[in-house]
């Protein structure tokens, strides 16, 4: 029984395997005649395309490191900053590279991490186009099409750089159409050590304000020099005198062949010549000890001075995996005041000695203070970085002395670098609304509110946008509401013709924005010979720099043009903005020969009327011209005086309007 019932199972499976060859054989013989579905191999990845674009990045973005660390931190140097000249030094010899000074004039000019990585990122999307070539060198291997334009994101971390470029793109290996894929990220490290040497450079910048180290060391080379005269006396008949450019020039090649010999204590320096044991005998003994007759024993080692006076604590933190030095040149220049002096001449006072002793001495007395002030550059290195190519990294500061101390207490936060816009963060708003009103000259009419002012709300490191002053309601205002995130931020007001102005937010429900007017003027430079008037072209050879900016500290105006004119072109360039009122400013003109200094014009307190301007159209400057040019620097020196002091100048050549 059971095993016919066994048969018939084996028989059924057998009519049941040729029913289905049968069914797969009709199947095959009336299905029409295509091509096989297109499958790619599974994680089916281009390696020639991904390298070619990898590379590109790589090599853009090691460009535009190499170009940071050499601009101090800066892909685009700021106009602040490009524009004038004392807020920089040279790069090379040439003056083609520009190194801008971290601190200026009180403000904070280093950039931040954050800037930093928006810059190289905006640099990979301007830049790396000249590289990919919308992938033309693949297309004999891929049919690639592109489906966005690159864009980059930067992070830069304490090793390495990161980067990653979005460039969607659909990639086909000609010749076999199954290897299709879609690509949209590739991502690049680039071993150098950016943040940790930019995190150095902030920390030796804070030390120097902290301690002085180098004005210090500035002041005591002087002290030092028996040449240089500070405070003192001589036995001498004779008036002593000095030249204030002789001593400027001795100082300028004092600090050019000293300030390299700076260790920086957190860095990897040169070693002394000894061991530290060597030296701290002589280290503990105190001037008290020497004027009871305790001296150390032995003789002190070649570089006790060195080792005593030119290790710079630069803060807690080590990078002994760098090396920094500091160097100054002398055509970076020096600013040199000193006091008592006369035309660039400092002058003993003589005296007679006590008639009852020694009368027939003569005795010169001094006692002179200097201001001074010169820039210096770190460089700041990494033999390992670029995979051992190595990294420089260089920004600059100036050493300020006011009355032979160290003087570095204005030092103020005053970031350049705009601030960042997040959605995130300035779309989470208040539910008060307040009323901004900017108000200035409109016409002819004062404290009017101004339609199209563009205005802001900063906090920390956000800026959002909050909207422009239109007419609502009969009035020209603007109701908004603030991030709710940041109370008491920074209100920023913009309007083109108007000096931008700024209003802290207080919670105050209506908030007025006083805007100053700009009259804008186009401007030419002439020059008078000895100070006649006779007025004679700017020349060939001839060098001008113009500073014009506000007495009053609380306003940030500021304009400077150097001539002749890298585009004169350019209308910005090519205008001269004042404050549409009655205002002063302090006005200096350098005219240089060949890059020496032949005239000018200073004044310091310069008074400008509103109605000298009005119906005017161009702004003409008048420099002083010394013929024949100064031979020597003593004669600049000379030159120089005068314009600081010869009212008749002053006055003679005040700039026109026509």
């Amino acid at each position: 029984m059971w095993g016919k019932k066994r048969g018939q199972i084996t028989l059924f499976i057998i009519l049941g395997i040729i029913l289905l060859l049968l069914i797969g054989l009709l199947l095959y013989i009336i299905q029409p005649k295509t091509q096989a579905a297109v499958v790619p191999p599974l994680g089916y990845q281009p390696k020639p395309v991904i390298a070619y674009v990898e590379q590109c990045v790589e090599q853009t973005m090691e460009r535009g490191i190499v170009l940071m660390g050499m601009q101090g931190g800066y892909l685009t140097i700021p106009s602040q900053i490009s524009q004038h000249p004392p807020a920089y030094v040279k790069g090379d010899p040439l003056g083609i590279s520009k190194v801008p000074l971290w601190y200026y004039e009180g403000r904070d000019r280093r950039p931040t991490l954050q800037g930093m990585q928006q810059d190289l990122a905006q640099f990979v999307d301007r830049e790396i186009g000249g590289c990919l070539q919308n992938l033309t060198a693949l297309n004999q291997s891929y049919a690639i099409r592109l489906l966005s334009v690159p864009s980059a994101s930067v992070i830069i971390g304490e090793e390495s750089v990161g980067a990653v470029l979005t460039y969607e793109m659909d990639v086909t290996e000609k010749g076999d159409q199954s290897k299709h894929t879609t690509l949209t990220e590739f991502p690049v490290t680039i071993p150098v050590k950016l943040k940790r040497m930019h995190d150095f450079a902030v920390q030796v910048l804070d030390a120097e304000n902290d301690g002085k180290f180098l004005e210090n060391m500035t002041v005591d080379f002087m002290a030092m020099d028996p040449d240089f005269p500070l405070t003192g006396f001589q036995l001498k008949c004779e008036r002593l005198t000095w030249s204030l450019a002789d001593l400027k020039k001795k100082l300028q090649t004092i600090m050019y062949y000293n300030l390299p010999r700076v260790r920086l204590a957190s860095s990897d320096y040169q070693p002394f010549l000894y061991s530290d044991d060597v030296y701290k005998p002589f280290t503990q003994f105190k001037l008290a000890d020497l004027e009871q007759g305790h001296y150390p024993k032995g003789n002190p080692p070649e570089d006790l001075y060195e080792y005593t006076h030119f290790v710079w604590n630069t803060g807690d933190k080590p990078y002994k995996d760098l090396t920094a030095s500091i160097v100054y040149f002398d055509d970076w220049g020096m600013d040199m005041k000193a006091r008592p002096s006369n035309n660039g001449v400092l002058k003993s006072n003589m005296g007679g000695g006590p008639k009852q002793f020694l009368h027939f001495l003569c005795l010169n007395l001094y006692h002179f203070t200097y201001d001074i002030r010169y820039p210096v550059e770190v460089i700041i290195y990494d033999n390992t970085s670029f995979q051992g190519k190595g990294f420089i990294f260089r920004y600059a500061f100036p050493v300020m002395i006011d009355h032979n101390e160290g003087m570095r207490d204005t030092f103020k936060a005053t970031q350049l670098l705009d601030p960042v816009q997040d959605a995130s963060f300035c779309e989470q708003q208040t539910n008060e609304v307040y009323t901004l009103i900017p108000k200035g000259l409109y016409g002819e009419l004062a404290n009017m509110a101004l339609p199209d002012v563009n205005i802001s709300y900063e906090c920390i490191k956000y800026l959002c946008p909050l909207g422009t002053t239109t007419l609502d309601q009969g009035k020209i205002e603007l109701r908004t509401t603030f991030p709710k995130q940041c109370q008491n931020g920074i209100l920023t007001a913009v309007k083109e013709g108007y000096l931008p102005a700024q209003v802290q937010a207080t919670g105050q429900r209506e908030i007025t924005l006083p805007m100053k007017k700009l009259k804008r003027l186009s401007f030419s430079v002439v020059k008078h010979p000895n100070g006649a008037a006779e007025q004679k072209a700017i020349e060939d050879g001839d060098t001008v720099i113009i500073s014009l900016t506000s007495k009053d500290p609380a306003l940030e105006f500021e304009w400077y043009r150097s001539l002749p004119l890298e585009d004169s072109q350019d209308p910005t360039l090519t205008s001269v903005d004042f404050l549409d009122e009655d205002h002063a400013y302090d006005l200096s003109i350098f005219l240089l020969k060949n890059g020496e200094i032949v005239g000018g014009y200073v004044n310091h307190n310069y008074p400008l009327g509103y109605a000298e301007m009005q119906g005017k159209s161009t702004a003409v400057f008048h420099a002083y011209e010394q013929v024949p040019a100064p031979a020597s620097d003593d004669d600049r020196a000379d030159v120089l005086t005068k314009l600081e002091t010869d009212q008749t100048v002053r006055e003679a050549l005040r700039p026109s309007f026509t």
